[in-house]
């Protein structure tokens, strides 16, 4: 399948990397997002086309995607815009990716994926960091041991946030944290669920968060009992377990809406040297009733980095014709050694049974 694709959200912090990362990859994505100044900008730069389109618009919507067989959502907070353009992906028969991470959007979507697989369309969210490296993962792992009931997964080492993921994780923080238990989710409190993990030698302290792995890990590999964990700063750990009773206010739009203009307003990018140097580890465990267990890590690229290989990797897989209608994850419809495909991808423990 050939065709035109289009970025939404192309003028964001990400989106533009993405972007950027496509041409330098000899792609020509379409750009798109809300601002027409910046959009028009980026694409004048780039030497692409690029449209300028509300979300809240559904004629818009399907307007601009007029001509395009695939659509790359990047623009969050993905709980506000995965709804208006997948639906309007679904419509115009045009597969939607997108590189969310919150198990509530993976859950939505997958319950159009009858709806999608009869129109021939994919729905395939979480094409970045979240949750290419961990799906691949928990799949490897099934894999190993078939029987597994039980699945940890975990991310350590330098995570430097941008300010719209620290918003996305804003619309998240009241809700408390999340974990799979016997198929349905249960949640939380922060902090509340913890591990010790030792990884080429070293001890890790990681900690239980609602990661979309609890929603794509469960519909890939079927493992009942879920949980994902990463490492905070002890500085962090103790600021947000000061603020968790103040959390509940953030469930008010006005006051969320204040603190994500602060968080803009104070909250610098990763720069040059972050992407230079920054790596981060993936770890996985799978158990059985019998008690047997596989584990095994694997090192990346920082985040964002990953993300725009991962992105742009899953979006040329689609075009090339790797396609399967309905609700995927990246896994299911590319394979575990997906992540194998990414530069500077190595393990770093083999997987071990004891």
């Amino acid at each position: 399948m050939k065709g035109n694709w289009l970025i939404y959200g192309a003028n964001g912090f990400t989106g533009e990397m993405i972007a950027r990362r496509a041409v330098a990859k000899g792609m020509r994505p379409v750009l798109a997002g809300r601002n027409a100044q910046s959009v028009g900008k980026l694409a004048s730069e780039l030497g692409l086309e690029g449209r300028s389109f509300d979300l809240s618009d559904a004629d818009a919507i399907r307007a601009g995607l007029q001509g395009c067989s695939l659509v790359l959502n990047c623009a969050g907070p993905f709980d506000h815009t995965w709804r208006h353009l997948s639906e309007a992906a679904i419509r115009s028969r045009c597969h939607y990716l997108d590189i969310a991470g919150e198990y509530a959007v993976f859950d939505n979507l997958q319950a159009r994926s009858e709806r999608a697989r009869a129109k021939g369309v994919m729905l395939l969210p979480g094409v970045g960091f979240d949750v290419v490296p961990t799906d691949c993962m928990a799949n490897q792992l099934k894999k190993l041991l078939p029987d597994a009931h039980k699945l940890d997964l975990a991310f350590v080492g330098p995570n430097k946030a941008a300010a719209g993921s620290i918003k996305t994780a804003l619309r998240q923080l009241p809700l408390g944290s999340k974990i799979r238990v016997n198929g349905a989710l249960q949640t939380i409190p922060h902090f509340s669920r913890t591990r010790t993990v030792r990884i080429e030698g070293t001890d890790h302290t990681i900690y239980a968060i609602p990661w979309g792995d609890l929603s794509t890990a469960f519909f890939s590999t079927g493992i009942p009992n879920i949980a994902v964990y990463t490492g905070f700063p002890p500085s962090q750990v103790i600021a947000l377990k000061l603020l968790n009773p103040a959390l509940a206010l953030l469930r008010s739009e006005r006051v969320l809406r204040f603190v994500e203009r602060l968080v803009e307003k104070v909250v610098p990018e990763p720069d040059e040297e972050y992407f230079k140097t920054a790596r981060c580890t993936i770890w996985g465990e799978v158990s059985n009733p019998s008690g047997g267990t596989r584990s095994a890590a694997f090192r990346t690229r920082d985040t964002y980095s990953l993300t725009l290989e991962t992105a742009t990797l899953c979006v040329q897989k689609v075009l090339d014709g790797t396609v399967k209608p309905g609700f995927q994850t990246p896994a299911t419809v590319f394979g575990e050694r997906l992540i194998q495909e990414v530069p500077d991808t190595a393990i770093v423990a083999q997987p071990t049974r004891y």
